[in-house]
C-alpha cells in the first residue's frame, strides 16, 4: 500500500463525543457547488471502529460513515462541496488506531466523454 500513516484516537475527545484521530489531506482548491470522490485505502487495530469521510462543514454533519476492521479495506465517497470548511479528512469517532493508505481527491467530471 505504499506510505502508510497511522492515527491514534484521543480519548479525551472521545468522552466529549467530537471526532478525533482526524488525519487533513493537504488543502486544494474545491470548487463550491461541484462533485468530489475521496478515496483511502484504511483498517483499524480493533475488530472493527467507525471511520468516517469528510470534505466540507464540521464534526460530522455531512461526512460518510463507514465501519472498517483490521484488514485493508477500499473506503470511497462522493460528496458536493458546500464551500464550508473543505479540508478533505478522515476520522473516527472511537477509541483507538487506525490507518490510512494510498488517499485520493478528485473531482468529478460531468457532462458527455
Amino acid at each position: 500500500y505504499g506510505n502508510v500513516v497511522e492515527i491514534t484516537a484521543n480519548p479525551e475527545n472521545i468522552a466529549d463525543g467530537r471526532p478525533t484521530g482526524i488525519w487533513v489531506i493537504p488543502r486544494k482548491s474545491l470548487v463550491n457547488g461541484e462533485s468530489y470522490t475521496l478515496s483511502v485505502y484504511a483498517k483499524s487495530n480493533a475488530p472493527t471502529m467507525s471511520f468516517y469521510l469528510a470534505i466540507d462543514d464540521h464534526q460530522i454533519t455531512n461526512a460518510k460513515s463507514f465501519q472498517i476492521n483490521d484488514e485493508w479495506q477500499k473506503i470511497e465517497a462522493t460528496f458536493v462541496n458546500s464551500g464550508v470548511n473543505t479540508r478533505p479528512r478522515f476520522y473516527t469517532t472511537d477509541n483507538g488506531t487506525f490507518s490510512v493508505a494510498q488517499p485520493r481527491l478528485y473531482a468529478v467530471e460531468t457532462g458527455v466523454k
